[in-house]
């Protein structure tokens, strides 16, 4: 909520001077912010659209000692690439399941195994898979 304040002042600030003192540069940056925030507003907004993924664990129970193996598929089923996906599982094992941080191109699919050493005893959740997108700014 601050950050989006920030935002929101900054750009009154750069309104405000520009159309005041009608300097040139300023209507640029104008321009500029509006465009930055228009492109992503649209990356995030169209980040997650077409996009299947799951993965697969390869036994439900297992003893110490041995490992887990997870198998990752992420596609993108559509015309527009994804510039930045973050997929990871939640757990409660004592070594976690890794994540990644891919992009995908249009009708494309990435696929990885992470193997995690059993190391302790007990019974432990895997959660669904969460995937986070953004846009390159950060806002």
């Amino acid at each position: 909520m601050a950050r989006r304040l920030e935002i929101i002042v900054v750009a009154f600030v750069l309104l405000l001077g520009a159309f005041s003192t009608g300097v040139d540069f300023l209507f640029f940056l104008v321009y500029l912010g509006l465009l930055v925030l228009g492109g992503a507003y649209l990356i995030s907004r169209f980040g997650l659209a077409d996009l299947e993924a799951g993965f697969a664990v390869d036994r439900s129970a297992g003893h110490v000692g041995e490992s887990l193996r997870a198998t990752y598929t992420l596609r993108n089923a559509g015309r527009l690439p994804k510039l930045w996906l973050e997929a990871y599982n939640p757990s409660t094992l004592p070594v976690p399941l890794p994540g990644r941080a891919i992009s995908l191109a249009p009708h494309s699919e990435r696929s990885w195994v992470a193997r995690v050493p059993l190391t302790g005893r007990g019974h432990f959740r895997i959660e669904p898979l969460v995937i986070r997108t953004g846009d390159p700014f950060g806002l």
